[in-house]
């Protein structure tokens, strides 16, 4: 099996990689490099030409990730006279592969290794064998990681784990699944002895793209199953599609993919961050929302958009039927667009039409359909993620919610509050309490729903819509949340009060004039 592509292009086995590992061993770089940095015959004659402030600046940006100041500064301190060690090379080296002089940076990399600490020549070879990588020239790629990894049999040196990582990735790419399901497995041994949860989930998202390269579909999306819970910032979603595709099932890649946001444009990132409209397909979201080739967008909702591969994201996540706020630059002109997204209806994945219900929203019966299959099947995993997609697609529906719910307390592992759901439940808390106006309050509440999509299992957020409905004169729906509060929660502290207060609000139904 290939490696399945993204809509921005980059490899599905990429997606996930792990953190900058370089910036830790960066500490003791400056002493070290110093020593004997000005070479015999060319030490500095005034202080404009002393090559020690250009290294020590140099080597701090480095280690900081400043790499155009680096290489700067370190070329300075070249031509002022200091020594072409191995470690001012590696040092230089690096920042020119992160800076974009990567061809100089291989050459300076390369000569770091002649001699020297087998640490940094690791290191140096890990960062080689990586910008081989990035530019898919694996076959350069794994000679480099090989060499890192035999070095250090006992796996002792973080490099030689991330090398572990990038190795079994390179394998995937240049279709070795046996080699890269082996290699997976073992980077993934070592990232769990180091409590490092996110390398792990990292190395068992490629054992799991290896698994099913080999055949073992229903092996590989267990082990996709896993990766939430190891790096938060993974996005099932993203993948489950391609595996159902490849598992033979495309009716539950469909089902998936119409879950999805969609806006109908084909995206790339420009040198500076942002994501720049590349097409607009005709008829869909981006061209109804006005969305032209050509505009840079650099805001979602007022957040700074970092690449085309976060955009994507975001849009995937939203959901069919999300309003988003886009910020772009169009011609050197900012211009501000509001676009509703769609539901991608792709018969590449089925052949069969799927009435649209409602413009460009998602078609309900259709996703609780799925999700009731998958339960009833026992796949408790996929019935709950097509549930949770869908409370984020619409407005809080409470038969959805209570399944969920109920879902929520089966799966393993058990799901958690996002960071960013707790801070827009705060912000929603304190906008209720401070508001002055009907209106201020509305948004108060609809803030509050958002959280609940993102986390609909959440029992606080139940009860804080339920109290916020009630205080706003909303009988039922503050009745409707407080009954999901006590499904969430069935041990509750507060369970009398509530039910005292949900049978308070259920009188009040039945007689509005009491």
């Amino acid at each position: 099996m290939e490696p399945t592509q993204d809509s921005e292009g980059a490899a599905m086995t990429s997606r996930g990689a792990p953190r900058r590992w370089w910036r830790r061993i960066a500490a003791a770089a400056v002493a070290g490099a110093l020593a004997g940095a000005v070479g015999p015959g060319s030490a500095a004659q005034n202080l404009s030409d002393d090559p020690v402030p250009l290294l020590v600046d140099g080597l701090t940006n480095a280690a900081l990730g400043k790499h155009e100041q680096a290489i700067r500064d370190l070329k300075g301190a070249l031509a002022a006279g200091a020594k072409a060690t191995a470690e001012l090379l590696f040092w230089l080296g690096l920042s020119q592969v992160k800076g974009g002089e990567v061809d100089q940076g291989l050459a300076n990399l390369q000569k770091s290794t002649a001699e020297g600490d087998p640490a940094r020549i690791r290191h140096a070879r890990l960062l080689a064998g990586e910008a081989h990588r990035k530019r898919s020239d694996c076959a350069r790629a794994v000679p480099e990681f090989l060499t890192v990894r035999d070095s250090d049999p006992k796996l002792t040196d973080p490099a030689t784990r991330m090398a572990l990582a990038y190795l079994a990735d390179c394998y995937l790419r240049l279709g070795r699944f046996d080699a890269a399901e082996a290699t997976a497995r073992m980077a993934e041994t070592v990232f769990r002895e180091d409590g490092d949860k996110t390398e792990q989930g990292f190395a068992t998202r490629l054992r799991a793209v290896a698994l099913l390269g080999l055949g073992d579909a229903a092996q590989a999306l267990a082990l996709l199953r896993r990766v939430p819970a190891l790096n938060p910032d993974y996005a099932l979603e993203d993948d489950l599609p391609a595996f159902f595709t490849v598992q033979g099932r495309p009716d539950k890649a469909f089902d998936t993919l119409v879950l999805q946001g969609y806006l109908g444009a084909g995206l790339s990132s420009p040198k500076g961050g942002g994501a720049r409209i590349d097409t607009v397909a005709p008829g869909g979201p981006a061209a109804a929302a006005g969305l032209a080739a050509g505009d840079h967008v650099v805001a979602i909702n007022g957040v700074p958009v970092a690449d085309a591969r976060i955009f994507a994201r975001g849009v995937r996540q939203a959901g069919p039927g999300t309003r988003l706020d886009l910020r772009a630059d169009r011609l050197g002109a900012p211009v501000e667009v509001a676009v509703v997204l769609g539901s991608r209806l792709d018969a590449g994945f089925h052949h069969r039409q799927v009435p649209d219900l409602f413009k460009w929203h998602l078609p309900r019966h259709l996703a609780v359909t799925s999700a009731e299959r998958a339960e009833l099947a026992g796949d408790l995993h996929s019935a709950f993620l097509t549930y949770w997609q869908l409370v984020k697609a619409q407005p809080p529906d409470s038969r959805v919610l209570e399944r969920l719910i109920r879902l929520a307390g089966a799966v393993t592992p058990q799901p958690v509050v996002p960071v960013k759901v707790h801070a827009l439940a705060r912000q929603a808390m304190d906008r209720f309490a401070q508001a002055k106006t009907t209106a201020e309050a509305d948004g108060a509440i609809t803030d509050m729903e958002n959280a609940l999509r993102w986390a609909p299992w959440w029992p606080i957020a139940h009860l804080n819509l339920g109290l916020m409905h009630m205080a706003r004169g909303n009988p039922g729906q503050a009745a409707v949340f407080l009954r999901l509060f006590l499904k969430a929660d069935p041990q509750a502290g507060e369970r009398l009060q509530v039910e005292q207060r949900i049978a308070t609000l259920e009188a009040k139904l039945r007689n509005p004039r009491q």
